[in-house]
Formats: structure tokens, sequence, C-alpha cells
């Protein structure tokens, strides 16, 4: 039986002159931001296919170890990143950490290997599976394969959360259309359950950002309310500092 064909490497690239992306990083966050960046690098060079998924809660313990970061500052990092296109956009939508200009510099181990470099991963756009949050099951057969939709209950934090924005969305717009609770609740779940943040915390800055001139036309959806949270929450605090002295 043939060794299967390792696709890591032992080392990578390291240049002296930086560009756009160590620039941010570290005008923003110093040299936490620069140990960051190549501790990530280091762990793309060991990860098996050069990318690391996010969605295995243990991958995302180990890279906040690693990186000696919180749980927020590695959010707000990789967001960074995504939005300088130093890692990808789309994968990172489903939090999975790819970077195409660190395996196009590595082509020259796998060429002396004999092996195929590795390629983004696509089949992990599809959205990851996510924790079930009540035992409500419908099943729906397709193909003579049965799939299993996972329903939130009435009375569970994340539809609820979800009905608190929508509810002060209708009291600005009477006819705003009802949106699919479900869908909505989906999202509240990945910013506790993956992004680590504290329901009531998720309230408040939902409270808030209905209340802003500016961002109560922009958060119109939980999926919106995800993308721009730390946004929200760092000018939340910028121009409410009570609610970071009574949050603590």
């Amino acid at each position: 039986m043939a060794r299967p064909k390792k696709q890591t490497v032992d080392y990578f690239p390291h240049d002296c002159d930086h560009k756009k992306t160590m620039f941010v990083l570290e005008q923003k966050y110093g040299n936490d931001g620069y140990a960051f960046w190549f501790k990530l690098l280091e762990m793309l060079g060991r990860a098996e296919g050069h990318y690391i998924n996010l969605n295995d809660a243990t991958e995302w313990e180990f890279l906040t170890s690693k990186t000696r970061v919180t749980d927020s500052i590695c959010g707000e990092i990789l967001d960074l990143l995504a939005r300088l296109d130093a890692i990808d956009r789309e994968l990172w939508e489903s939090r999975v950490i790819w970077c195409q200009n660190f395996v196009d510099r590595i082509r020259d181990a796998y060429r002396n290997r004999t092996s195929e470099t590795p390629v983004r991963p696509d089949f992990l756009r599809k959205k990851p599976l996510e924790t079930p949050i009540s035992d409500t099951i419908n099943p729906q057969t397709k193909l003579n394969k049965t799939k299993v939709k996972k329903e939130y209950c009435p009375n569970s934090q994340e539809l609820q959360i979800s009905e608190l924005l929508f509810s002060l969305i209708q009291a600005r717009d009477p006819k705003a259309k009802k949106p699919d609770f479900q869908k909505w609740a989906k999202h509240i779940d990945l910013l506790i359950r993956l992004d680590k943040r504290d329901p009531d915390e998720i309230r408040k800055v939902i409270e808030w950002s209905q209340q802003s001139d500016f961002w109560k036309n922009n958060i119109l959806s939980t999926e919106k309310l995800r993308k721009q949270f730390t946004q929200l929450k760092l000018k939340m605090d910028e121009e409410t500092p009570w609610y970071a002295q009574n949050s603590k």
C-alpha cells in the first residue's frame, strides 16, 4: 500500500520587506498583529491541505492559544485579513482560513516532492453544520436521501433576540416584511456559539443600533448584525461609556 503524500510544509518564505497587510496589522494591533500573522502562516503550513476550519472548536482554541490573543481580538484580526484579501473572503464567511498567496509561494516544495499543490477547498463553501437548538425535527426527503432540518424553539434565546431586532425595526416601519426567524436565529446562534458573544451584550448592541441615526438603517437583519458586530460594539462603547462600565 502506497504511503499517502503529505500536504504540509516545514518552512515558508519570510520576506524582510512587508506590504500593506503587515503595515495595517502593526498599525492597528502593534506587535500582536505582527506575531498573529506569522503564527497563523505557521499553522497554515502545518495544516493538512493548508487550510484551517474554525468550525471545529478545538481549532479555534488552538489558534487563540498559539497567537495569545483573546477571542474577540482573534475574530477582529481575521475579519481585517479578509477585508485586506490576505485570506479568502468567501471561505472566511464559512469560518475557514485559506491564503492563496501563501500556497502560491510554497509551490516549489511540492514540485520538488513531485506531488500536487493543494487547491482551494471549494467544498467548504457549504454552510457548516450547526448544533441543533431544539428537538423539533422536520425530515425532508430528496433523491432517496433524508435530510434533517433543525428548528429553534419559540422560547430559545436565538429566536427571541431575532424577534427583538425585528420588533425595533417594525416600530419604525409598521409595514416591514416579517423575516424568516429561523434563518435569523441561525446568525444569532453563530454570534453566541462561534463568536463567543454574550446574549445580553447582543441585545444591548441591537437596542443601541436601532437608536443610532446611521446604524438603524444599516442593521436590518441578524446576518448584517453579525457581520458588523465588532464595529457596532466598539462604536457603542465609545459613544456610551456607561455601557462599558455597567457591563463589567
